[in-house]
């Protein structure tokens, strides 16, 4: 987690999930994109006796969206703008919005794995000043496995209902295998893989446990 980062609770997984539905929503259909990153292990988990230590971000892999060709990564940064996301000026792979009553900033980043690219670089489209992605190795095994998951957010009263490509364990353990449980990327540490398998929430704090703890109720798997 960067400086800047705010801290993990159980209020920033929500923020960031409710970011992501709003996303999803103004996208219009099912995105292309695959989620990985902080928010799987609760999706993937659900019915684990332990709770996620959260995130304060989405991280989605695009190679889907990618190869879609410019007519989707058009709507998806129409959507990001439409859900109150800006870019940051200096991170075209990075978007980010306020929450609303919290002191706290959900980033939505656009991670790809590119063969033409080389690792760490960032990948722009001619077509977009400011949508990019980061060409991070080992984030392309999300692509590959995947299930819709429906989620849902009540936001400003209103109930929204969306489906969502979430990786599962090989894209997880895949990405782990490539990279390792962290990957540096221009100074920020974007953490994955089997970290968020088992850091979880305890009454003292955060506590590691171990696989089979984390494992159990992981029914997606």
């Amino acid at each position: 987690m960067a400086k800047d980062d705010p801290p993990r609770s159980r209020a920033a997984r929500r923020a960031a999930e409710d970011a992501l539905v709003r996303v999803v929503h103004h996208y219009g259909e099912t995105p292309e994109f695959v989620l990985l990153g902080g928010l799987v292990p609760e999706l993937l988990c659900s019915e684990a006796g332990v709770i996620h230590a959260g995130t304060t971000d989405v991280d989605v892999q695009v190679n889907l969206e990618i190869a879609a060709g410019a007519t989707n990564m058009a709507r998806l940064e129409q959507a990001l703008g439409n859900a109150e996301f800006t870019p940051d000026p200096q991170r075209i792979w990075r978007w980010q919005t306020d929450v609303d009553g919290q002191k706290a900033v959900v980033k939505f980043e656009l991670l790809a794995d590119l063969d033409y690219a080389p690792g760490g670089s960032v990948v722009s489209f001619d077509e977009f000043e400011e949508l990019g992605a980061v060409n991070l190795r080992g984030t392309g095994f999300a692509a590959r496995d995947f299930s819709p998951r429906a989620m849902r957010a009540r936001i400003g009263g209103i109930s929204y209902h969306v489906d969502v490509n979430v990786t599962g364990l090989a894209g997880v353990s895949g990405l782990s295998r490539d990279e390792g449980v962290y990957a540096q990327v221009r100074g920020g540490v974007l953490a994955f893989a089997a970290y968020y398998l088992t850091v979880v929430w305890e009454p003292t704090g955060i506590a590691i446990v171990t696989s089979s703890m984390a494992l159990k109720g992981c029914d997606r798997l």
